[in-house]
């Protein structure tokens, strides 16, 4: 009989696995759009979806060893994999932006796994209740929603001020910028 210690490192390094392929299958077949290649036919496009087959496999076996949260938790990977395999093969931009979401996104996908607590059995449908119910986890959902908005208001407001600053560069009125302009289209 495997351990639970043993049954978590082997489910991690199922969906670790998983979550490679996964990436890496997005940018093979992205890379053989971008070099035009004809339909889905091509060796590389078919090379990132039999990637992305075997990523799904590797997830699904990683769920016969590991908390369901656990490795849903970790899909987080998937992020980290894709923003440097696209990076250093599809030559993409990386800003500092791209870096803060991707460590918020990490930071809470980490503290779930430390969090994550083995439960023996199922949950009834009024325990599900309570626990989505609770104080903790209405503050989580609410603090969630308030930080989605500021990020559109925040987001927003950059937009109109690089806007503003692109006219005042250019000595545009911005008032007198015509439908379907660049700068309109900023906006």
């Amino acid at each position: 009989m495997v351990n639970t210690d043993t049954k978590v490192f082997i489910a991690m390094g199922f969906t670790t696995l998983g979550c490679f392929l996964s990436a890496l299958s997005l940018i093979l077949m992205k890379l053989s759009i971008e070099r035009n290649n004809k339909g889905i036919c091509n060796k590389l496009w078919m090379t990132g979806f039999s990637s992305l087959i075997l990523g799904t496999v590797a997830n699904i076996l990683a769920l016969g060893f590991g908390n369901l949260l656990l490795l849903a938790s970790s899909s987080s990977l998937t992020l980290i994999f894709n923003s440097i395999l696209s990076v250093k093969i599809l030559h993409e931009a990386f800003s500092v932006w791209d870096g803060i979401a991707i460590c918020l996104i990490c930071s809470g996908s980490i503290a779930c796994m430390f969090l994550v607590k083995e439960r023996e059995g199922n949950l009834s449908e009024t325990e599900l209740k309570t626990l989505f119910t609770s104080t903790e986890s209405l503050s989580y959902f609410g603090f969630g929603i308030l930080v989605i908005l500021a990020a559109n208001f925040v987001e927003s407001k950059v937009r109109r001020d690089v806007a503003d600053t692109w006219r005042s560069i250019q000595g545009l009125n911005p008032i007198a910028a015509k439908p379907g302009s660049e700068i309109e289209m900023i906006e």
